[in-house]
């Protein structure tokens, strides 16, 4: 079973049945809407339908166009109330001749009162009497039907202008035999594959082995200076200048000695 996409309600629906309702108020216009005619005999009267309601379907029909056309919202809203107003006219103006005969004996009356040039009440109240005696027949014709059912239309068309477009989901597409639409069977779906763990945090990587400390460069001797040598020897000490030299001392026997 599939579903189906959203789609919005065409907004023509009610233009399209209020304009088969303003072809209906219009093709009304044409046939008969009554007659009154001679029980046995084949002189009659027919009741055809005024220029208005040639009119009014023509109107009507215009507007079931335009609820097609327009998408303005305020511009749907003034025609659906024109086609709800125009169906109602319509509607009234055909049940008088549908649901009473008392309409066709008047117009008739007020037809043959012309004619001869006479009141109009004696004449309605003549062929009353005559309907009441059954020497004529008063029946309602094909067009009044049709003006009806035209009426009708275009007040249902202009209620349905007036609905505000939805946004709905259209129902699921049965699935054919097969258990799809096409009819042809649907492929197995794939097997459910748990999940999977994420892989075992291994060891943390290990620190390369610490070697000996780095050994120091043997100790030497120190370095050697020069080689010592005597201490720098100064010039002999000699008698401090100026002073007399030392005399020899003096010797017995009075005689000198040279060196």
């Amino acid at each position: 079973m599939m579903q189906g996409t959203a789609q919005s309600r065409p907004p023509g629906a009610g233009g399209i049945i209020t304009a088969i309702g303003g072809l209906l108020v219009l093709v009304s216009s044409f046939p008969i809407w009554g007659r009154v005619a001679e029980a046995n005999g084949p002189r009659h009267t027919d009741v055809k339908a005024s220029g208005i309601v040639l009119i009014a379907g023509i109107v009507i029909l215009v507007i079931g166009v335009l609820l097609v056309v327009m998408r303005s919202r305020g511009a749907r809203i003034a025609l659906a109330v024109l086609a709800i107003i125009g169906g109602i006219l319509a509607i009234l103006a055909s049940v008088a001749y549908v649901g009473s005969k008392d309409t066709i004996i008047n117009t008739v009356a007020d037809k043959a009162a012309d004619e001869q040039g006479v009141p109009h009440k004696p004449v309605e109240e003549q062929l009353k009497q005559a309907v009441d005696a059954g020497t004529i027949t008063v029946s309602t014709g094909l067009g009044a039907y049709l003006a009806l059912g035209g009426g009708v239309l275009a007040l249902i068309g202009g209620i349905v202008g007036l609905r505000k477009g939805r946004t709905s989901a259209t129902a699921p597409v049965a699935a054919g035999y097969g258990g799809t639409a096409t009819g042809f069977p649907a492929a197995a779906p794939p097997p459910a594959v748990p999940p999977t763990a994420p892989p075992p945090t291994g060891p943390p990587p290990s620190a390369p082995p610490a070697g000996p400390p780095p050994s120091a460069p043997p100790a030497g001797p120190p370095p050697s200076g020069p080689p010592a040598g005597p201490p720098p020897t100064g010039p002999p000490a000699g008698p401090p200048p100026g002073a007399p030299p030392p005399q020899p001392p003096p010797t017995d026997g009075g005689g000198s000695f040279t060196g």
